[in-house]
């Protein structure tokens, strides 16, 4: 695509990882804006020799972005990445500078923090989901729009000097909130960071995918090359009963599967979950 001085291409996220290698280092982007997955898999491609770009700017988008990730693209590329939030609805929010959080674009619409009953939740305390609108989208307005992500917001000073409001936390709901069973039989629902942390401890592992199914949990894995499976598999096992023992939760039955690459939703415009249940 033109774009006057600059030229802008679009690569799909369900394309395979070596033909957005091969297109990369083709064209040789200064600028990267990609879903966070998407980003730190072409940070692993290019630590590992196959990509070779260097971009002065990556920008995250409409998935987490995982302290493991960030770590991964600031090795790649020797750049601190900008996380970003939007949807198809409008622009929201992005990181400045002193990475403090992600400031809200409230001169382009109203952000509501609200409860589960729609009642206006605080700055500072986190809220179940978000109510939209738009101030700019005239032929067709964005009214309160409901989007399910769990944030909290603060109105603390930003060392850049823009007074808008910053995400502070934020936990999408890209990843499903699967169930578990505590020491005491009472079923108890678990959020995506319960796996996220442990997981960003796996140097080895290149990417993942948590599916909870009757049996058990299933671990799909991607690994680095040269790496052992049968070592990364029992350290998944071990680190995993750790933490259910830690908080109190009956360990399901652990299945570790490695496979060549992680299939994205072409339902979800190629977004990954990373914590999925099917059952």
């Amino acid at each position: 695509m033109d774009m006057g001085s600059h030229d802008y291409r679009r690569f799909e996220a369900k394309d395979r990882i070596d033909a957005l290698v091969n297109a990369l280092n083709d064209f040789q982007p200064g600028y990267i804006h990609a879903y966070a997955t998407i980003a730190s898999l072409l940070a692993s491609e290019q630590q590992e020799g196959r990509l070779r770009i260097k971009p002065s700017t990556v920008v995250t988008s409409a998935e987490v972005l995982t302290d493991t990730a960030r770590e991964l693209i600031r090795q790649a590329w020797h750049i601190e990445p900008f996380n970003s939030y939007s949807t198809t609805e409008g622009a929201l929010a992005i990181e400045c500078a002193h990475r403090t959080g992600m400031h809200l674009f409230e001169d382009l619409g109203i952000f509501e923090v609200v409860d589960d009953h729609d009642c206006p939740v605080p700055d500072g305390m986190p809220g179940y989901k978000i109510l939209f609108t738009n101030l700019y989208q005239y032929v067709q307005p964005v009214i309160r729009y409901e989007m399910s992500d769990m944030m909290t917001v603060t109105d603390a000073p930003c060392p850049c000097g823009c007074s808008f409001r910053r995400i502070v936390f934020m936990e999408g709901r890209n990843d499903d909130i699967i169930t578990m069973v505590d020491a005491r039989g009472k079923i108890v629902s678990i959020p995506p960071y319960f796996f996220h942390g442990p997981m960003a401890k796996l140097s080895r592992v290149r990417e993942y995918q948590i599916i909870q199914k009757k049996d058990g949990l299933h671990f799909r894995i991607v690994l680095k090359q040269g790496t052992e499976k049968k070592t990364v598999a029992e350290s998944i096992k071990k680190k995993m009963r750790r933490e259910f023992k830690s908080y109190k939760l009956v360990c399901p039955d652990i299945y570790v599967v490695f496979v060549h690459r992680i299939v994205r939703d072409s339902s979800m415009m190629g977004k990954v979950k990373l914590v999925k249940k099917e059952m």
